[in-house]
């Protein structure tokens, strides 16, 4: 069995934090997070690093904090790039035995289980078109691509529900260290650089390609329904293991639909 290693970036709503952690263990035992804490959100460490014993070890919180929330941007969440490359090196810092990358966001949550088949079964999972990258119409994200590597190919992917073999986390880390030295801390584009990287280190990987575990269908609005959370967890839809986005809201219905599921 493989075990699995979930990069997840937090900064807000701590007993959502606290939910979606029972969730991750429940559908995905064999697994260890790594969470990044923004850094304008000392209050939320406090009240996660009190809840985290009962865990028993297996979430680890990223020492080295960067802002990720702009309440006065449309996106909000920003820096994920250098975020997730943060935690795949502090986590391979502090465990040695990691197979698997896997991906979240804090607003989605498992909804069926048996993933660790899939993760032992293929080799990574991504669902983006794939182009040659002179065919890729981000022309900036291939140019700040050829900074840092030779790509074979481009795409340009969600990073919640990604997975990847973790010598392919550990290129995509060191490549954005390399790039945020010639762009600075904030790496544009951020959904052409995850899956970009990893997947360049070996394209052969996408010969054995679950594609991505999160249903997230962004032309419903963004909101996940019953009928979708039935399907994802019945399988009718495949390789879908996650649904998004869940909000962010304790006692929002959605949330607890998913809790009370066995």
């Amino acid at each position: 069995m493989k075990k699995i290693a979930i990069s997840m970036p937090v900064h807000e709503a701590p007993d959502c934090i606290e939910n979606q952690l029972h969730n991750i263990f429940k559908y995905v035992p064999n697994s260890i997070v790594v969470l990044h804490v923004s850094l304008d959100s000392s209050t939320l460490l406090r009240k996660i690093e009190s809840f985290l014993p009962q865990f028993g070890g297996s979430v680890f919180i990223n020492p080295t904090r960067y802002h990720t929330f702009k309440h006065d941007e449309a996106a909000q969440v920003t820096n994920l790039s250098t975020v997730h490359a943060s935690n795949i090196r502090y986590i391979t810092s502090v465990v040695a035995d990691i197979d698997v990358m896997a991906f979240e966001t804090s607003n989605d949550m498992f909804v069926r289980h048996g993933i660790e088949d899939m993760f032992n079964n293929y080799t990574c999972g991504c669902s983006a078109v794939i182009m040659e990258p002179d065919d890729f119409p981000f022309i900036d994200t291939v140019l700040y691509l050829r900074k840092v590597i030779d790509p074979k190919i481009a795409c340009k992917a969600p990073q919640e529900g990604l997975w990847v073999p973790i010598e392919a986390a550990k290129f995509f880390a060191e490549k954005i260290e390399e790039l945020e030295k010639v762009l600075g801390m904030y790496i544009p584009g951020e959904e052409g650089f995850l899956a970009n990287l990893c997947l360049n280190y070996d394209t052969s990987m996408l010969n054995n390609n679950s594609g991505h575990y999160v249903y997230h269908n962004s032309a419903e609005g963004g909101a996940v329904d019953l009928n979708k959370i039935t399907e994802v967890r019945n399988g009718q839809i495949p390789f879908k293991y996650a649904v998004k986005r869940v909000p962010r809201n304790i006692n929002d219905s959605i949330r607890k639909l998913i809790n009370d599921l066995d």
